[in-house]
């Protein structure tokens, strides 16, 4: 490719052959100077007028015109074709002349033209397609941000107001351009009385993050009123990452700073009931609390009275317990008066019998006197007296003894309202009940005891007992003429178990689910206070224990009543 500078005379330039162009051109020459010669020629020929130094003059004149016209073609035409070789590969174009370049690099150009206006094409429908998208996101964010209901301000970099959404101008009463480019501050800050909408630390937060979440503002309207809200700021920045602007959704928050006040005045109402309420609560706590008091002092007396009535009704049948034995042991004490009696006639006889013995007296002169002291000793049959004397106090000896267990089990039982838990044998305490009640029994009920080996029960002995005196007194209440009562004990790792089974007339069906309630008797009236099965659930409740009752009408009932070894003991009543 020629290296020459493009204003520099193109003939002299040694590297661009010209020969076939300028062979052309001579052609063209020779054709611009032969075709107006002919014309004239011929002009001549058909008219006199024009003489022949006219036509040569009009020919040179010609073929000098035409000569300039052709010499600056070919200059613009080699111009074109040196400027053409720039453009088009040299392989292409290094054995053409500047005609050759010139077609091949029209068309060359028309190529490139047909390219650049396909690409132009179809950039140009990408381009409207994304002007057509853009239009939509455009339509489709203005019609979020106008259905918004929250106040939208948007800003420039530097703080002034851009656009507003409907929302700002509907209620707060600005018009669509009334607050273009002026401050955001004209009608958001933020606080009450503060001058800025952002302070220091809160740019760097939002500049730093780009979002600024929950910030407390007052917005203006038109009118001047302050409305206080709630802000969200978010950054906007262009393609290059520089800041463009702030977009700022605003929240009008009086209903909820109202509701917030309500809530706080209901909590302040609802503390002030609570106290009251609480201070009823306690007041109706501690009336509670007496009237608990006095129910248990009341329980105690009615628990008390039952027990005494308990003992008002077995207390004939005690006395003649206690007074069979006191019977014969008077009886037996009598006779050992007698005895005593002999015993000391007799030692008043042989006294001085033996007395003179021993100071060595003829024994033929006291034979009269011993013979008369041995037939009063065979008289009052002394040797017998001696035999029923000890017969008499092992007697009396015994019934002491029982005189002695009746008084122990009476008075066991009348101190069961002093009673304080301690570890009891339960068939122990059955014992003692029976000993009480025996008189109950004896006449009319063969008792028979199935005592199991029983570990030792943490519970209030005495108020078992008296509910082991119950039981077997309505056992035998329940025996209209002669029967048997079985009473029956054992235990498991956990649990010890009494059964009180009687052959009784047996408790009606309808009567066996009211037999625990309070006064519920079917004794007549006089006999019973109906309280004595009441207490006895009371008592085996309070023990953490259970009982319940199996009855079939003629032929019996059967108590099952079972108590923890280790129970949470309730208070006693």
């Amino acid at each position: 490719m020629s290296t020459v500078p493009r204003n520099s005379p193109i003939w002299f330039s040694p590297s661009i052959s010209t020969l076939g162009f300028i062979r052309r051109m001579a052609i063209a020459f020779g054709l611009l100077v032969f075709i107006p010669l002919l014309v004239l020629i011929y002009v001549y020929m058909a008219s006199s007028e024009i003489s022949f130094p006219t036509i040569l003059f009009s020919t040179a004149i010609t073929s000098l015109v035409g000569f300039y016209v052709v010499w600056e073609i070919v200059k613009r035409v080699l111009t074109l074709a040196q400027d053409v070789r720039r453009f088009i590969p040299a392989t292409a174009t290094a054995q053409q002349d500047e005609g050759g370049v010139l077609q091949q690099s029209f068309s060359h150009l028309i190529q490139q033209m047909q390219s650049t206006m396909a690409e132009l094409e179809a950039k140009a429908r990408l381009l409207e397609e994304t002007e057509r998208k853009l239009g939509e996101a455009t339509v489709y964010s203005a019609q979020v941000i106008s259905s918004i209901a929250d106040y939208v301000i948007v800003t420039d970099s530097h703080m002034r107001v851009r656009k507003i959404n409907p929302a700002v101008q509907t209620q707060l009463g600005y018009g669509v351009d009334e607050l273009k480019d002026r401050p955001v501050e004209t009608v958001l800050r933020g606080t009450a009385g503060g001058e800025v909408l952002m302070n220091q630390e809160e740019m760097a937060q939002l500049t730093r993050a780009g979002t600024l979440w929950g910030k407390s503002g007052m917005l203006r309207s038109r009118d001047g009123e302050g409305i206080p809200v709630q802000m969200n700021l978010s950054l906007v920045r262009g393609a290059g990452g520089d800041l463009s602007g702030i977009v700022i959704v605003a929240r009008d928050v009086r209903e909820t700073l109202r509701l917030v006040a309500d809530l706080q005045q209901a909590k302040t109402n609802l503390e002030e009931r609570v106290h009251q309420r609480t201070q009823q609560i306690e007041q109706a706590m501690q009336e509670r609390e007496r009237a608990y008091q006095e129910l248990t002092r009341k329980d105690d007396q009615l628990v008390r009275q039952e027990k005494m009535a308990s003992l008002g009704q077995l207390a004939a049948g005690v006395a003649h317990e206690i007074n069979n034995p006191i019977g014969f042991v008077s009886s037996n004490l009598q006779m050992l008066q007698r005895y005593l009696a002999d015993l000391t006639s007799y030692v008043t006889r042989t006294g001085p019998l033996m007395e003179k013995l021993c100071g060595g007296a003829n024994t033929e002169a006291l034979r009269p006197e011993a013979e008369e002291v041995a037939g009063w000793v065979k008289h009052v049959e002394l040797d017998q007296t001696l035999v029923d004397a000890g017969e008499s106090v092992v007697e009396s000896i015994d019934g002491l003894h029982r005189v002695k267990k009746i008084v122990s089990a009476l008075r066991e039982f009348s101190h069961a309202d002093q009673d304080e838990p301690a570890s009891a044998d339960l068939n122990e305490g059955l014992e003692s009940t029976i000993n009480i009640v025996w008189n109950e029994l004896k006449y009319k009920v063969t008792l028979h005891r199935e005592y199991g080996d029983l570990p030792k029960v943490n519970c209030y002995p005495h108020q078992l007992n008296q509910v082991f005196m119950n039981l077997l007194v309505n056992a035998a209440h329940a025996i209209p003429d002669k029967g048997e009562i079985w009473v029956k004990t054992w235990a498991d790792r956990d649990r010890v178990y009494v059964d009180v089974r009687d052959s009784g007339a047996g408790i009606p069906e309808a009567n066996l689910s009211k037999i625990f309630d309070p006064f519920f008797t079917t004794k007549p009236v006089g006999q019973g206070t109906g309280l004595g099965l009441s207490i006895v659930y009371g008592i085996v409740e309070r023990h953490g224990g259970t009982i319940h009752v199996e009855s079939r009408v003629g032929e019996g009932t059967t108590f099952h009543l079972s108590v923890p070894l280790q129970p949470v003991l309730k208070a006693a009543a």
